[in-house]
């Protein structure tokens, strides 16, 4: 039983890399369509959040469910708690992500604004930090995760 729940928690880890490769998608196409005016590729970025959130829905579903079926303790359930605080995250940057792509429907309507022009370089900040966080939990990489905080 208990290489069946480590199998299950394989598979819940790479649930969640899916929605941080994702979110990470949208932001980086979200930022792309910010300075180009794409209005495509930020109906692109809209398209996409539904699919994160029925990412989160099932990381949820999941995370239910070996709480209930296996009855995990200590450092399992530790992991199970922070999966779900991750899969919450991670969609929150994936609707951000949507709301910035929505935004940029209506500025593209007014032309650039050059006001805006400091937004892609704080985009790009925010992109190389999630891709460090995603790393980082990737590797199980703790110096990269303390980058992150940084």
């Amino acid at each position: 039983m208990q290489r069946f729940f480590h199998d299950e928690l394989r598979q819940l880890r790479d649930d969640l890399i899916l929605m941080g490769e994702r979110s990470l998608d949208m932001t980086r196409l979200a930022m792309q369509a910010l300075e180009t005016g794409d209005d495509k590729l930020a109906l692109q970025v809209r398209g996409m959040d539904d699919g994160v959130d029925e990412l989160e829905k099932q990381v949820d579903r999941e995370i239910m469910r070996y709480l209930t079926l296996f009855g995990p303790m200590g450092s399992d359930v530790r992991l199970l708690l922070a999966a779900r605080d991750i899969g919450h995250d991670l969609e929150r940057i994936a609707d951000e992500a949507s709301v910035i792509a929505k935004r940029i429907l209506v500025i593209s309507q007014r032309g650039p604004l050059k006001s805006l022009l400091h937004v892609p370089n704080e985009g790009r900040l925010a992109i190389e930090v999630l891709r460090l966080a995603l790393d980082g939990f990737i590797e199980g990489d703790l110096a990269k995760a303390k980058l992150v905080l940084e």
